[in-house]
């Protein structure tokens, strides 16, 4: 499942020692520590469903504050 997730960031030409440092990171976040051995069909749809946001936290995408706008959600309703 540890290279599942690291496959993206592969792609993208990350350098291994980084790679593995995030997928490490991104597992623990997801709560799939001792699970990286696993083949993602040993896992419940509910670690599958993690293992996706794992692949996702790896990539690191743009956080909030590098835009001026915030998502709709976190808006109160005061703040329109």
């Amino acid at each position: 499942m540890a290279g599942n997730v690291e496959l993206g960031a592969e792609l993208l030409g990350v350098d291994r020692a980084e790679r593995l440092a995030r997928v490490a990171e991104a597992i623990d976040l997801v709560g799939l520590r001792g699970f990286e051995r696993h083949y993602p069909a040993a896992l419940s749809g509910g670690m599958r469903m993690r293992v996706s946001l794992a692949r996702a936290l790896v990539l690191r995408p743009a956080s909030s504050s590098s835009t001026s706008r915030s998502a709709p959600w976190t808006r109160s309703p005061a703040s329109g």
